[in-house]
């Protein structure tokens, strides 16, 4: 199980350098199987959609994808942070050929634009198995 971690070096300011981290995954065309994504941002850092580089999706051949995000206290999560949660996502879509995704400790309200509603079986028509662990702040599919 390949285990990726985004965000070390990340500058507090900028959601820049997680970007770039996020291309890079993207490039990487041969990864296969399962893939484990671990997101270690500080808590005062935030990433939004101006920070993303490119269309563009996970490698084809993963068939499962586990995407962990932060630990954190719950009261302590605030608008920026939900905000943050939901464009990162938003930029790890997965290829249609994906069959298993798991999301932990994802904090946004809703789910990104290529899971929503009818979005789900046009943009991942091979997912069989969707799991959401400790998502506390979800509050549309």
């Amino acid at each position: 199980l390949p285990f990726l971690v985004l965000g070390e070096g990340t500058s507090s300011k900028e959601g820049g350098q997680l970007a770039d981290q996020i291309e890079e995954i993207k490039a990487l065309n041969n990864l296969r199987g399962e893939l484990h994504i671990q997101i270690n941002i500080p808590a005062n850092a935030s990433y939004c959609m101006e920070n993303g580089k490119k269309e563009g999706c996970l490698s084809q051949h993963l068939t499962e994808i586990t995407i962990t995000f932060p630990e954190r206290k719950l009261e302590g999560v605030c608008t920026r942070v939900c905000e943050s949660d939901e464009a990162l996502l938003e930029d790890l879509r997965p290829h249609p050929n994906l069959k298993i995704l798991k999301l932990d400790r994802y904090y946004g309200e809703r789910m990104p634009n290529w899971a929503r509603d009818d979005n789900l079986a046009i943009f991942l028509p091979n997912l069989v198995d969707i799991s959401l662990r400790n998502c506390h702040k979800l509050k549309h599919l």
